[in-house]
Protein backbone atom coordinates (compact mmCIF):
# COMPACT_ATOMS: atom_id res chain seq x y z
CA UNK A 1 0.00 0.00 0.00
CA UNK A 2 1.41 3.60 -1.28
CA UNK A 3 1.00 6.68 1.04
CA UNK A 4 2.16 9.95 1.40
CA UNK A 5 4.16 10.44 4.42
CA UNK A 6 3.60 14.48 4.58
CA UNK A 7 -0.36 13.68 4.40
CA UNK A 8 -0.07 10.30 6.70
CA UNK A 9 1.41 12.78 9.61
CA UNK A 10 -0.77 15.93 8.56
CA UNK A 11 -3.66 13.67 9.84
CA UNK A 12 -2.19 12.78 13.36
CA UNK A 13 -2.21 16.51 14.17
CA UNK A 14 -6.26 16.26 13.78
CA UNK A 15 -8.81 15.73 16.78
CA UNK A 16 -8.64 11.78 17.64
CA UNK A 17 -11.46 9.20 17.99
CA UNK A 18 -9.96 7.79 21.01
CA UNK A 19 -6.39 8.60 22.73
CA UNK A 20 -4.65 7.30 25.49
CA UNK A 21 -1.44 6.16 26.95
CA UNK A 22 -1.21 2.37 26.58
CA UNK A 23 1.69 -0.08 26.99
CA UNK A 24 2.32 -1.82 23.59
CA UNK A 25 4.52 -4.63 22.75
CA UNK A 26 5.39 -4.70 18.73
CA UNK A 27 5.51 -7.96 17.26
CA UNK A 28 8.69 -10.04 17.68
CA UNK A 29 10.30 -9.66 13.45
CA UNK A 30 12.02 -11.78 11.91
CA UNK A 31 15.46 -8.89 11.33
CA UNK A 32 18.86 -9.76 13.02
CA UNK A 33 18.48 -7.06 15.38
CA UNK A 34 14.90 -8.01 16.69
CA UNK A 35 16.92 -12.15 17.75
CA UNK A 36 18.80 -10.80 20.64
CA UNK A 37 16.04 -8.22 21.95
CA UNK A 38 13.70 -9.79 24.68
CA UNK A 39 10.19 -8.74 23.61
CA UNK A 40 8.72 -5.98 26.55
CA UNK A 41 6.15 -3.56 26.59
CA UNK A 42 7.00 0.45 26.15
CA UNK A 43 4.74 2.85 26.89
CA UNK A 44 3.22 5.19 24.51
CA UNK A 45 0.64 7.27 23.56
CA UNK A 46 -1.82 5.99 20.68
CA UNK A 47 -4.26 8.47 18.75
CA UNK A 48 -7.21 6.74 17.04
CA UNK A 49 -8.18 8.47 14.14
CA UNK A 50 -10.60 7.01 10.99
CA UNK A 51 -8.62 3.81 10.48
CA UNK A 52 -5.27 4.89 11.60
CA UNK A 53 -4.00 3.71 15.01
CA UNK A 54 -0.78 6.49 15.31
CA UNK A 55 1.60 5.58 18.34
CA UNK A 56 3.88 8.39 19.79
CA UNK A 57 6.72 8.11 22.51
CA UNK A 58 4.88 9.63 25.39
CA UNK A 59 6.94 13.25 25.35
CA UNK A 60 6.99 13.62 21.71
CA UNK A 61 4.74 15.57 19.10
CA UNK A 62 5.53 13.29 15.90
CA UNK A 63 4.59 10.21 15.49
CA UNK A 64 6.49 7.00 15.69
CA UNK A 65 4.45 4.86 13.23
CA UNK A 66 1.06 4.48 12.15
CA UNK A 67 -1.30 1.14 12.34
CA UNK A 68 -3.82 0.55 9.09
CA UNK A 69 -6.80 -0.69 10.99
CA UNK A 70 -7.54 -2.85 7.75
CA UNK A 71 -7.59 -6.90 7.38
CA UNK A 72 -6.86 -7.10 11.22
CA UNK A 73 -8.23 -8.98 13.85
CA UNK A 74 -9.07 -7.20 17.05
CA UNK A 75 -9.44 -10.20 20.29
CA UNK A 76 -8.71 -9.97 23.75
CA UNK A 77 -5.57 -11.54 25.28
CA UNK A 78 -5.95 -13.55 28.28
CA UNK A 79 -3.80 -12.60 31.42
CA UNK A 80 -0.11 -13.91 30.95
CA UNK A 81 2.42 -12.95 32.70
CA UNK A 82 1.22 -10.04 34.87
CA UNK A 83 -0.41 -8.63 32.59
CA UNK A 84 -4.38 -8.73 33.48
CA UNK A 85 -6.05 -5.95 31.07
CA UNK A 86 -5.07 -6.65 27.42
CA UNK A 87 -5.54 -6.63 24.01
CA UNK A 88 -4.31 -7.58 20.65
CA UNK A 89 -4.19 -6.80 16.97
CA UNK A 90 -3.48 -9.43 14.60
CA UNK A 91 -3.21 -8.53 10.67
CA UNK A 92 -4.26 -11.02 7.81
CA UNK A 93 -2.61 -11.83 5.35
CA UNK A 94 -4.57 -13.67 2.13
CA UNK A 95 -7.40 -13.64 4.27
CA UNK A 96 -5.81 -16.37 6.97
CA UNK A 97 -4.71 -14.72 10.36
CA UNK A 98 -0.52 -14.40 10.33
CA UNK A 99 0.78 -16.75 13.49
CA UNK A 100 1.05 -15.72 17.22
CA UNK A 101 4.63 -14.18 16.76
CA UNK A 102 2.78 -11.33 14.43
CA UNK A 103 0.73 -9.28 17.36
CA UNK A 104 0.61 -6.49 18.39
CA UNK A 105 -0.01 -6.88 21.85
CA UNK A 106 -1.57 -3.88 24.25
CA UNK A 107 -1.75 -3.12 27.63
CA UNK A 108 -4.50 -0.76 29.50
CA UNK A 109 -4.99 0.32 33.13
CA UNK A 110 -8.15 -1.31 33.95
CA UNK A 111 -11.43 -3.48 32.05
CA UNK A 112 -12.97 -0.85 31.23
CA UNK A 113 -10.78 0.77 29.34
CA UNK A 114 -9.63 -2.36 27.33
CA UNK A 115 -13.56 -2.63 26.15
CA UNK A 116 -13.59 0.83 25.05
CA UNK A 117 -10.37 0.23 22.78
CA UNK A 118 -11.52 -3.13 21.58
CA UNK A 119 -14.59 -1.74 20.67
CA UNK A 120 -13.26 1.60 18.92
CA UNK A 121 -11.30 -0.79 16.96
CA UNK A 122 -13.43 -2.87 15.72
CA UNK A 123 -15.66 -0.11 14.41
CA UNK A 124 -12.48 1.89 12.63
CA UNK A 125 -11.85 0.02 10.19
CA UNK A 126 -13.51 0.47 6.21
CA UNK A 127 -14.84 -3.27 6.10
CA UNK A 128 -16.77 -2.80 9.47
CA UNK A 129 -18.82 0.23 7.96
CA UNK A 130 -18.82 -1.44 4.66
CA UNK A 131 -20.71 -4.28 6.08
CA UNK A 132 -23.15 -1.32 8.10
CA UNK A 133 -23.92 -0.14 4.38
CA UNK A 134 -24.78 -3.11 3.07
CA UNK A 135 -26.86 -4.50 5.85
CA UNK A 136 -28.77 -0.97 6.27
CA UNK A 137 -28.91 -1.07 2.37
CA UNK A 138 -30.51 -3.99 2.40
CA UNK A 139 -33.23 -3.83 5.07
CA UNK A 140 -34.00 -0.22 3.39
CA UNK A 141 -34.31 -1.91 0.16
CA UNK A 142 -36.54 -4.46 1.95
CA UNK A 143 -38.74 -1.96 3.51
CA UNK A 144 -39.67 0.49 0.14
CA UNK A 145 -38.69 -2.06 -2.25
CA UNK A 146 -36.09 -0.30 -4.33
CA UNK A 147 -32.34 0.25 -4.20
CA UNK A 148 -32.16 3.48 -1.88
CA UNK A 149 -29.13 5.03 -3.44
CA UNK A 150 -30.10 4.38 -7.01
CA UNK A 151 -33.64 6.36 -5.52
CA UNK A 152 -31.57 8.98 -4.13
CA UNK A 153 -29.55 9.77 -7.04
CA UNK A 154 -32.92 10.00 -9.18
CA UNK A 155 -34.57 11.96 -6.89
CA UNK A 156 -31.62 14.62 -6.93
CA UNK A 157 -32.02 14.89 -11.01
CA UNK A 158 -28.22 13.66 -11.19
CA UNK A 159 -26.73 11.66 -13.60
CA UNK A 160 -25.58 8.01 -13.80
CA UNK A 161 -22.00 9.62 -14.47
CA UNK A 162 -21.54 10.62 -11.05
CA UNK A 163 -22.57 7.58 -9.57
CA UNK A 164 -18.65 6.34 -9.14
CA UNK A 165 -17.69 8.66 -6.70
CA UNK A 166 -21.02 8.90 -4.85
CA UNK A 167 -20.28 4.86 -4.78
CA UNK A 168 -16.96 5.38 -3.00
CA UNK A 169 -18.51 8.20 -0.19
CA UNK A 170 -20.76 5.79 0.19
CA UNK A 171 -18.33 3.52 1.97
CA UNK A 172 -17.88 6.00 4.59
CA UNK A 173 -19.58 6.40 7.69
CA UNK A 174 -21.19 9.52 7.14
CA UNK A 175 -23.17 7.05 4.46
CA UNK A 176 -24.38 4.37 6.89
CA UNK A 177 -26.03 7.66 9.18
CA UNK A 178 -27.76 9.07 6.02
CA UNK A 179 -29.25 5.39 5.85
CA UNK A 180 -29.98 5.25 9.39
CA UNK A 181 -32.27 7.95 9.16
CA UNK A 182 -33.76 6.89 5.74
CA UNK A 183 -34.34 3.57 7.54
CA UNK A 184 -36.19 5.44 10.75
CA UNK A 185 -38.20 7.84 8.43
CA UNK A 186 -39.40 4.39 6.35
CA UNK A 187 -40.42 2.87 9.56
CA UNK A 188 -41.82 5.58 11.24
CA UNK A 189 -44.04 6.31 7.70
CA UNK A 190 -45.02 2.46 7.69
CA UNK A 191 -46.06 2.50 11.42
CA UNK A 192 -48.39 5.11 10.92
Amino acid sequence: MRFNDREIASLSSLKADLEGILCYMKPQGSDWSDWYQQPCFKERYFKLKANLLYYYRTNEQEPLGVLVLENVHVGYERPQRGIPFAFSLTFKVNDKLRDNEARHIFSCRCDADVNVWVSALKTASYEHWRSQYMILKAKLAMKIGKDPILEYIKSRNSSLIILKPIVHFIKTAAAVQILRKQLSLQVKWMIV
